[in-house]
C-alpha cells in the first residue's frame, strides 16, 4: 500500500516526538541515579527512620505501576480496543472542533483533511500509538522514581538500582515501534 506524501510528513512528526520522548525518559533513569548517589554520599540527611511499612507501600506501588504499564499498553494497544478508538479520530467533527479551538493549527488540518479515509485512520493510529505510549512510559517511570524515594529514606543509593533496572527493562520493552504496530494494524485489516 502506497501512501501520500502529507502522510509520511505527518508520521514522521509524531515518531520524531515518539522517540524523543522515549530517549528523554530512559536517560532520565541515569538521572534519577546520580542524584540519589549525590544526596545520600555528600548530603547529610537528618531525618528520622521511617517505619517497614512505608518501604512496603513503596515497593508494592512501584510494582503495581511496573504491571499497570505492562498490562495496560497490552490492552490499549490490542487489536479490538485501536480499531474502536481510530474510527473516532480524525473525524470531520474532530476536525471542525480543532478549527474552532482557533488554536494555531489550520497547516495540520489542512495536511489531514488531504488524507484518504485509509490514510486518516493510520494517522488516527499513529495518535492514539502516541497517546498509548506516553502513558504507558509514564507508568513505567513512577517506578524509577519510587525507587529514588526509597534510596533517599534507606539513605543509601545503591537501593535505586533494582528500580532503575526495571524500568530500563519497561522502556526497552516500550520503545516506540510504530511501524510494526501499523504493519500488524494493516494485516489485521486486510
Amino acid at each position: 500500500m502506497e501512501f501520500s506524501k502529507n502522510l509520511h510528513e505527518l508520521l514522521d512528526q509524531q515518531i520524531f516526538f515518539q522517540k524523543l520522548i522515549w530517549f528523554m525518559l530512559t536517560g532520565s533513569i541515569f538521572v534519577y541515579i546520580f542524584i540519589a548517589f549525590i544526596i545520600t554520599t555528600q548530603l547529610k540527611l537528618e531525618f528520622a527512620d521511617m517505619p517497614d511499612s512505608v518501604f512496603l507501600i513503596v515497593k508494592i506501588l512501584s510494582f503495581g505501576c511496573g504491571i499497570a504499564a505492562i498490562f495496560l499498553r497490552k490492552h490499549i494497544l490490542s487489536d479490538e480496543y485501536v480499531k474502536s478508538r481510530i474510527s473516532k479520530e480524525n473525524s470531520p467533527e474532530d476536525l471542525a472542533k480543532l478549527v474552532k479551538s482557533g488554536k494555531p493549527i489550520l497547516d495540520l488540518v489542512g495536511k489531514i483533511e488531504k488524507l484518504t479515509p485509509p490514510e486518516r485512520e493510520i494517522y488516527g493510529a499513529c495518535k492514539w500509538y502516541f497517546r498509548a505510549e506516553i502513558i504507558c512510559l509514564a507508568l513505567g517511570d513512577n517506578v524509577v522514581i519510587l525507587g529514588f524515594l526509597n534510596s533517599i529514606l534507606v539513605k543509601n543509593w545503591q537501593s535505586i538500582l533494582p528500580y532503575a533496572g526495571v524500568t530500563l527493562a519497561l522502556n526497552f520493552a516500550m520503545f516506540p515501534r510504530f511501524h510494526h504496530f501499523i504493519r500488524a494494524y494493516l494485516k489485521a485489516e486486510i
